[in-house]
């Protein structure tokens, strides 16, 4: 089961990585972990309030160590993932 989960995990976290990457004015950091780091730049307060208004706790690091406006984002399930696309492609 714990295999089953990691596998899952690194799949989603690709599959979140590579669409993510696509977006112009975004900057998405490769992870071995279960989250993915974005700087959002200008982009930032539009991604987080469409994080919250679609119920997605995101973290918000803000200009942290001048990295431009930083999201920290939790890799889950395909339809939790879903959800975080959903979200970030409306302002887009």
């Amino acid at each position: 089961k714990v295999k089953e989960s990691i596998s899952l995990i690194k799949h989603e976290r690709d599959r979140l990585y590579q669409y993510l990457s696509k977006i112009k004015n975004i900057n998405v950091y490769k992870s071995d972990a279960n989250f993915l780091f974005i700087k959002c730049n200008t982009k930032y307060d539009r991604i987080l309030d469409a994080l919250e208004n679609s119920k997605i706790i995101a973290k918000g690091l803000g200009n942290i160590k001048n990295y431009g406006n930083c999201v920290r984002v939790t890799v889950g399930t395909k339809k939790m993932n879903d959800k975080i696309l959903s979200a970030i492609k409306e302002i887009n």
